[in-house]
């Protein structure tokens, strides 16, 4: 799977489960696609590059979809998640 879709697919589950959303690290990090190891498509094991990309793609939708729900309600343990997920981010680079 393109890790650009991974992003997709945990928005796509986050719009669908939308009242099971909840402004917390634990929630997030539950979203994030568990990273597998080679051997189950014909012996092709996926790079560390693009594990790490589907990861941060994983993440990122995750967010978009706290900030999504949690839009315009003054939620502020939404904005502690997404403030610490920003500072994560900008870590990174």
């Amino acid at each position: 799977v393109r890790p650009d879709l991974v992003l997709l697919r945990v928005l796509a589950r986050g719009l669908i489960l939308w009242d099971s959303v909840r402004p917390t690290d634990a929630w997030v990090n539950s979203q994030l696609t568990p990273s597998t190891g080679g051997g189950e498509r014909g012996g092709l094991e996926p790079d560390s590059t693009t594990l790490r990309l589907a990861r941060l793609n994983s993440l990122a939708g995750a967010c978009l979809v706290l900030g999504l729900r949690f839009a315009g309600s003054c939620n502020q343990a939404a904005h502690d998640v997404l403030h610490a997920k920003v500072h994560h981010f900008y870590a990174l680079r």
